[in-house]
């Protein structure tokens, strides 16, 4: 666990309260997803949700918007394609982190989505979505 993103005083030195970014986990291996929930709460991340299936984001997505999401490629209901074009299309940054290789099926839309191969450290995880948004850490 970094010191830099896991042990940040979640007020800034002026004393106001700092934004937490909400992030979606969308990942089919339980343990993994936990892990990752964990490695992002302690990174100052409020964690909206975990999702096992491309239908249960969808549906999830129909009332919320996180502030960014991790994404496997391969989920319990097949690839999620369709579920990162739409989050491509709703302007939300993500990155994909699958152990699922690229094959030339992916849309061209994604040929420029930030990817890391499993097993990636999941600080790794948390720093490359902590800069999709630019947010720096302080």
């Amino acid at each position: 666990m970094s010191p830099s993103l896991a042990y940040q005083s979640p007020l800034p030195s002026d004393g106001t309260p700092r934004h937490c970014p909400t992030v979606i986990i969308i990942e089919d291996e339980v343990m993994i997803a936990f892990a990752m929930e964990q490695e992002f709460t302690d990174a100052y991340f409020d964690v909206a949700g975990l999702f096992s299936s491309c239908a249960e984001t969808f549906d999830w997505l129909q009332g919320h918007q996180p502030d960014v999401a991790v994404l496997d490629a391969l989920l319990q209901d097949g690839r999620s394609d369709a579920l990162a074009l739409e989050l491509r299309r709703r302007g939300i940054p993500f990155l994909i982190c699958s152990g699922l290789p690229q094959d030339g099926h992916e849309p061209p839309e994604l040929a420029d989505v930030p990817r890391l191969a499993k097993p990636a450290p999941f600080e790794q995880i948390v720093r490359a979505t902590r800069n999709l948004l630019n947010t720096p850490i302080n």
